[in-house]
């Protein structure tokens, strides 16, 4: 093999490295910001998003209602500036190996987030 040859693969190989730890750095970003629970509601009903870490669980609720509550996991598909697209997988209660894609809009200024045409907003530790 030829030192050329060698350095080339060299080369690209650190190019591929830097390129794998540039995306997912972008990544984890927007990911952190999501991490923990998210609120909608008002005297009627409650709607509640939870992620952690690749685990997420979704709850709604109407006041004096059985609340429905969705559970499972989840992967970022695509991360953008001020979006993450999920998708949600090994859903509880759910039939066969369905999964679902949530795009979800990250407001830093205001931390808040908006999906499925909801706004919510961050529950604070």
């Amino acid at each position: 093999m030829s030192m050329t040859n060698l350095d080339f693969r060299r080369s690209l190989l650190l190019l591929s490295l830097l390129q794998i730890i540039f995306l997912a750095g972008c990544s984890s970003e927007n990911e952190d910001f999501i991490q923990g629970y998210w609120y909608r509601g008002n005297a009627h009903f409650m709607d509640q998003w939870f992620f952690d870490r690749g685990r997420f669980s979704h709850k709604t609720e109407v006041y004096h209602g059985d609340p429905n509550i969705t559970v499972g996991r989840y992967q970022v598909i695509e991360s953008q500036d001020d979006s993450l697209t999920l998708e949600l997988f090994d859903i509880e209660l759910s039939f066969g190996d369905e999964r679902q894609q949530v795009v979800i809009k990250l407001d830093w200024d205001s931390d808040t987030i908006r999906t499925r045409g909801q706004n919510y907003e961050r529950v604070p530790p």
